[in-house]
């Protein structure tokens, strides 16, 4: 029986369970299974078998999107290491850079190899959405909103509404003050800025900076 992931080493038998049920893949003995980098009954997984810059072993399942026929700027990146999951966005162009998994999209947690897959697989179906960068504006479908940065603010866009927060992103590491969220433009100034949408335009704003690898500090209160 041969398995053929992608990287320079072969899956442990903790690897192997995890993938197994992540992928619903047959790795017992007798099996004849053979998967080539992409996998499984999740569409587009790709799957890489490393070290990360301490020598630890990780596995290291991404998957892309294709958009329009295009692949996508963003693509999904999960980690096992053996007793522990991390996963969040990575640059399409850069899957094995440093993964940041403490966004609002992210996932961490620790157990059993199998625990891990099925918490994997939820998480990566609840992300099957589309993420495109066009130009200065950064969109997720999933949410519906896009914004186009500039250099004292931003503006949002959520369906037929905008909204212009200030921001200053000479800062290297701007704040986003929740009391910013104060108005939709025009025809729907009238409508009135709630607890739930306010957090909503926060965290969308913060997911949208954030994978365009703009770290900002969210102060919801002020």
């Amino acid at each position: 029986m041969q398995h053929d992931f992608g990287g320079p080493r072969e899956a442990s038998p903790a690897e192997l369970r995890f993938l197994s049920r992540l992928l619903d893949l047959d790795f017992r003995p007798d099996s004849e299974s053979r998967v080539n980098g992409r996998t499984g009954r999740r569409n587009a997984n790709d799957v890489w078998l490393h070290h990360d810059s301490s020598g630890r072993p990780l596995v290291s399942v991404t998957r892309s999107r294709i958009v329009n026929g295009k692949l996508a700027a963003l693509a999904l990146r999960l980690d096992y290491d053996g007793s522990e999951i991390r996963g969040g966005w990575v640059p399409e162009s850069r899957l094995l850079d440093e993964l940041d998994a403490s966004g609002p999209d992210g996932i961490i947690g620790v157990g059993e190899p199998e625990a891990l897959a099925d918490l994997a697989g939820d998480w990566f179906d609840s992300h099957e959405v589309e993420r495109i960068q066009r130009g200065g504006f950064w969109m997720s479908d999933a949410n519906a909103f896009e914004i186009e940065i500039g250099t004292f603010a931003m503006l949002y866009r959520e369906g037929d509404h905008q909204m212009a927060i200030d921001i200053d992103f000479r800062d290297s590491r701007p704040i986003l003050y929740g009391s910013e969220i104060r108005a939709w433009r025009y025809p729907f100034e009238d409508e009135p800025i709630s607890a739930d949408t306010r957090d909503r335009v926060l965290r969308n704003v913060a997911t949208g900076l954030r994978a365009e690898k703009i770290e900002v500090e969210v102060e919801p209160g002020r």
